[in-house]
């Protein structure tokens, strides 16, 4: 009997953890920069009531942008605001966490629109992102590469080391 009772407690646990999770509305972000410029686009991040990082939360990429591609950066970032929880107090601290970026194909000049996804265990939040990518002064337009292949929709690579 007490194995069963065990076993019903443990399904009782799963049933409420899972009613916690939710997903948000979509959030749409518009953003601009120069051509072939590296763009911070959003963070993400999770803390503990006592601001201490856990981690960042998986970031999948919905809607590749067509002129560019994105990739995440992990390190320090400062959140704008909580979406599940209550750790208000942390946001202007610098937290560990993962920021994701976007850079157009050199010459590319218009908009740009891409999909992301943060998922955390409480739940998701989907973005949609309008970027307007301006000319840049130095760069030849050659946003025709016939050899370019658009980024695969899933998993974000991280972004390559900056070397000076």
């Amino acid at each position: 009997m007490n194995k069963i009772a065990a076993s019903i407690g443990l399904a009782a646990i799963v049933i409420s953890t899972q009613a916690l999770a939710k997903d948000l509305p979509a959030g749409r972000l518009r953003r601009a920069t120069d051509s072939g410029k590296e763009l911070g686009i959003g963070v993400g991040a999770r803390w503990t009531k006592a601001c201490k990082s856990v981690g960042a939360p998986q970031v999948v990429l919905d809607a590749a942008p067509e002129h560019g591609f994105v990739c995440l950066r992990h390190g320090l970032v400062k959140p704008s605001n909580v979406l599940f929880g209550g750790a208000q107090h942390c946001i202007p601290l610098e937290i560990e966490g993962v920021e994701v970026v976007y850079r157009s194909r050199p010459g590319f000049d218009g908009t740009d629109t891409l999909g992301y996804t943060l998922k955390f265990p409480r739940g998701t939040k989907p973005y949609h992102v309008d970027i307007r990518v301006k000319p840049a002064a130095d760069t030849a337009r050659r946003d025709n590469d016939p050899t370019f292949k658009r980024q695969p929709t899933g998993e974000i690579p991280s972004c390559a080391a900056l070397v000076s």
